[in-house]
């Protein structure tokens, strides 16, 4: 039995495979898992900034097919239409601060234990990345976006 024949018969019976094998496995894992970890976080961040779009353009459409409805269904005056558009818009405006003050902090919660738990997962040097990653994404997702800082957020412009 040749060498080459010898190594190989020793590679499929179940020995041990040279080391820069392992080393080659092992760094295609972490670049998968990096690639992983990197989309979710990103597919979270524009999910997020969707719904919120979304959310925004439905209230608006709401309105704006609730009152010409109301108006023929129930043939108001221009006074009658003008208190209601009022009284609509107000309350789809509180229902706007209604999702401002209680889906998006448990929104941040979940983004906050996402950047965790990945950070637990990562060294230092891929940590540092991953956090500096994510402040990128925030300012290019969140730049124009009205959202309250969050309460560590406050803290944070302030120093």
């Amino acid at each position: 039995m040749s060498t080459s024949e010898a190594t190989w018969s020793q590679s499929i019976s179940g020995e041990r495979l040279p080391p820069r094998r392992w080393l080659t496995l092992a760094m295609m894992a972490t670049v998968f898992i990096s690639g992983a970890v990197i989309g979710s976080g990103s597919t979270m961040i524009v999910i997020n900034r969707r719904v919120e779009e979304a959310s925004n353009r439905h209230w608006n459409a709401v309105c704006e097919k609730m009152l010409p409805a109301l108006r023929s269904e129930l043939d108001l005056s221009d006074d009658q239409y003008a208190d209601v558009e009022l009284i609509i818009r107000r309350h789809l405006g509180k229902l706007n601060e209604i999702r401002d003050d209680m889906i998006r902090p448990i929104i941040r919660e979940e983004f906050a234990q996402m950047e965790k738990q990945v950070s637990a997962v990562l060294d230092g040097e891929q940590n540092e990345r991953w956090l500096a990653w994510l402040e990128e994404r925030r300012q290019r997702v969140c730049a124009n976006s009205h959202r309250k800082p969050a309460e560590g957020d406050e803290a944070k412009q302030a120093e």
